[in-house]
Parts: structure tokens; sequence; C-alpha cells
């Protein structure tokens, strides 16, 4: 279940371009220009907060930003070295974040307001937004549905993509998208960057409902994202996902996805075609004013 939770990173080799690793390689967190920051982490870490640890202290394995073995490091120190490596790593900023609820609470109320060399910016994170987020996997096999067929999306499909991806940020994320933003989303979906591909569910000519695969680091895991359609309570949406599954499992692989937890009916979707929820983590917004 951890390894599904933790495991939602678009890009394949993400071990070997993540943003902070540690010392057995591992991946801690990772950070995309525009994208928020991942933090792989377990909730153990919660109980270690408070607790002193001796030494160089294995919470994180964050060895590197341990202050020697002499120093009583506590969870709190090695926590806060943590998130100043992160800033730094990511150019002076963090505009989101993806951890479990605990880490991103940390964060805003603890590192941001009391650290004083970032107290005068981040307290503008006072502003933030923040919403669940559920893991799903499914491991059993999923009924195939034929309510038309499935098409890989070309550069004549752009202007449909476009006005989509503006949907689905506005939907899916609260996000509003510039028209140059949905511009360049739309031609870097179709260049299928990282190895992703995205479909279309094509019924009588006409595009009813969008979806793509996503690589993950792990080899035997594919992510569904960007699910669509306009076309509401038709069973496109649901039929888009489950071939899309069905594409994944042909391959010996587990179709894994995410959503709000708030997105009611993409939750009762996903249970419908058999998905699993593996966890909850916390994805948060920093209003910067």
């Amino acid at each position: 279940m951890q390894t599904i939770l933790y495991n939602m990173f678009y890009e394949p080799s993400i071990t070997e371009r993540a943003t902070i690793k540690a010392k057995d390689g591992m991946a801690l967190a990772v950070h995309y220009p525009g994208k928020p920051l991942w933090v792989w982490t377990e909730n153990s870490i919660e109980d270690l907060i408070k607790s002193p640890i001796e030494g160089f202290c294995s919470l994180c394995k964050l060895c590197d930003f341990c202050y020697g073995s002499g120093y009583k490091c506590t969870a709190f120190d090695k926590l806060c070295a943590f998130f100043t490596e992160c800033i730094r790593v990511c150019g002076g900023k963090i505009d989101g974040m993806v951890a479990p609820d605990w880490a991103v609470d940390f964060f805003i109320h603890e590192f941001c307001l009391n650290n004083p060399n970032f107290r005068d910016y981040y307290c503008k994170c006072q502003n933030y937004q923040k919403w669940e987020v559920a893991a799903f996997f499914l491991s059993s096999p999923v009924k195939h549905f034929s309510n038309g067929n499935l098409i890989l999306l070309e550069n004549r499909h752009i202007p449909l993509i476009k006005e989509w991806i503006g949907q689905f940020y506005m939907e899916a994320l609260r996000l509003t998208l510039s028209y140059e933003d949905k511009i360049n989303i739309a031609s870097a979906l179709i260049i299928g960057n990282l190895g992703r591909r995205l479909y279309g569910l094509e019924n009588d000519g006409i595009i009813k409902a969008m979806g793509m695969i996503v690589p993950l680091m792990s080899k035997n895991m594919s992510r569904l994202n960007l699910i669509y359609t306009p076309y509401r309570n038709q069973g496109y949406g649901r039929d888009i996902t489950a071939m899309l599954s069905a594409m994944i499992q042909s391959q010996g692989k587990t179709p894994v996805l995410y959503t709000r937890v708030d997105n009611s009916a993409a939750m009762k979707l996903y249970a419908s075609l058999g998905f699993v929820e593996a966890g909850r983590l916390t994805e948060a917004r920093f209003v910067m004013g």
C-alpha cells in the first residue's frame, strides 16, 4: 500500500532525478518546475518530531543534513534541515506540496513561520489552500467496455485537448489556466514527453473522452491521469477508465491513480470499477500575495 501511495510520480527514472535522495539512493523529495513538491516519507516520522535523537539519526536517512555525530539532533532539527534543502534545490520557493498531512502542516506552521531565514516570504503561506487526495490501485481484472474505440490523440486534436485541459484543471485541480498554458500543455501531451500517452475515446467519429497513461518509477505500475469527458452521465468516463486500465493490465502492470476526496463522482466511479484505496495524502497550494 505504501509503495502505491508514494509512487504517484510522473517520471520513470525518478530515483535518478530526485530533488533530494537519501544515502541509500531512495528518493525523498521530487520537484518539477510548475509542479508541487512531492515528499516521499512515512507517517512514522510524526512520532519522532518531539523526540531527541543521538548523533546521526535514522530519520528519513538524511545523514547529510545532520549537524554531526556529537550533536543531539532532534527530529524537529532534521525536518527543518530537510525543508531548507528542499527550498534551496527548488530555486528558492515551493508553490505547492503533496505529502502526509502532518508534513504539510509542519512546513507551514512550524518551519515557515518560525524560521528567520524564510519568515518574511513564507508568512504569505498563511493564504494556503489544501485538500485531501486518495490513491487507488486495481488488482483484479477490469471488465472491458466497448462504448467506442481508443485512439492516440494527435496534433489535429490540440484545439479540443486545449479546451478539455482547461476544464479538467478547473474542475479537478481548482486551477485556472491561461490560454498560453493550455496550448503549451496540450502540445506537450501530444509529443508524449517521458513516455506519456494521451488517448481519446471515439464514438461515431466524435471524441467523447480523454485519458492518459503515465509510466512510473515502479516498472510494475502505470498511472491513469487526465481522465475527462464533457459528456456527463453517458458512461464515457467509466469506459475510458476501464479501457485504459485493461491496456495497462495487458502489459502485466497494475493501474494506479489518485483523485481529490471531495470529487465524489470520481471516488464512486473508481470504486465501481474495482479500484481499491491505498491511502490518502494532502495536497497544498501556497497562495503568494
